[in-house]
């Protein structure tokens, strides 16, 4: 009988905490919160860089850890067209993660979303600077606002993001 309190008892503050992580979910995406962010200047045009960063079928060339991004919706690159991701990851193996692209804006603006609990939204934004100089803004953001998701998945998606943004940037200069 005590077993079965203390069970019911456990049973019940998971699932509270479940609720509470999976509160606060930002329905706008000004209100997403910054995990992480880098950028380079590029000696060339944005149009020239856009073409192979605005090609999300390139993605796994220049972002460390993923193995695979096709598409999975027809038509040309454009708002609402949806990819699939594929990683690996050690412990689990491979995985695979749905990604919609929430703006696209030919040669300046990429953004796109993961469909999973960390709700990441990602831009990628450039500007030219000067004729022959291209900044290449990143950033990685959620949509989850909830205190208790940042203090635990939040940290390690902060310093995943963090370093292989950094990563990302070398690769792609």
């Amino acid at each position: 009988m005590v077993n079965t309190k203390w069970q019911m008892a456990a049973a019940g503050l998971i699932a509270l905490l479940a609720a509470l992580y999976m509160m606060e979910v930002a329905v706008n995406d000004d209100e997403a919160v910054i995990i992480g962010s880098t950028q380079v200047i590029m000696i060339t045009e944005c149009s020239r860089v856009f073409q192979f960063v605005g090609d999300l079928s390139n993605y796994a060339m220049w972002f460390p850890g993923i193995e695979n991004m096709t598409a999975s919706s027809p038509g040309p690159m454009r708002a609402g067209k949806e990819f699939e991701e594929t990683v690996i990851l050690p412990a689990f193996g491979e995985i695979s993660r749905e990604v919609v692209v929430t703006s696209y804006s030919v040669p300046r603006q990429l953004q796109f979303v993961y469909r999973d609990f960390s709700q990441t939204m990602i831009a990628i934004e450039l500007i030219q600077k000067t004729a022959d100089r291209c900044h290449l803004y990143y950033s990685a953001a959620t949509r989850r606002t909830s205190y208790l998701f940042h203090v635990t998945a939040g940290i390690p998606l902060r310093i995943m993001y963090a370093m292989r943004g950094r990563h990302a940037m070398f690769a792609i200069s």
